[in-house]
């Protein structure tokens, strides 16, 4: 089972543009679920909305995997879990508060900055599909 966790990004896109960017990234890679917080969109199916990103993550089943840039796994020898669960943050806040103790990986670029959680998440799966995680 495949699940991504973000939050929103406020001020950079509508909400609804958003959500159809992730409705087709998560489609086209057979994603089970997509959970957001904070609560945006009024009456929608897609995603799955949570109060908090804490929330959000006690909605989903699988091992937790925190991006984080710069820190944990590089992402090309990480190992993905059958059943995972990806936390992204947005341009804005990361996920450093939540992910303790957790799993955290990295996407090794030029510079370790963030980008998009879309952008990241693209990467994720693929790395995934390239590694034939079923």
């Amino acid at each position: 089972m495949i699940t991504i966790v973000s939050l929103w990004e406020h001020g950079w896109l509508d909400p609804g543009i958003e959500a159809f960017m992730w409705k087709q990234l998560t489609k086209a890679y057979d994603v089970d679920q997509v959970i957001f917080s904070p609560k945006r969109l009024e009456q929608r199916n897609f995603p799955v909305q949570a109060d908090s990103i804490e929330e959000a993550i006690d909605l989903a089943q699988g091992e937790p995997v925190f991006l984080i840039p710069g820190e944990g796994e590089d992402l090309t020898t990480f190992n993905h879990p059958k059943d995972a669960i990806y936390i992204f943050g947005n341009a804005m806040q990361g996920n450093h508060s939540i992910s303790k103790d957790q799993t955290q990986v990295h996407i090794s670029t030029p510079r370790d900055m963030d980008f998009f959680a879309i952008n990241a998440a693209a990467i994720v799966l693929y790395d995934r599909k390239v590694k034939d995680v079923s």
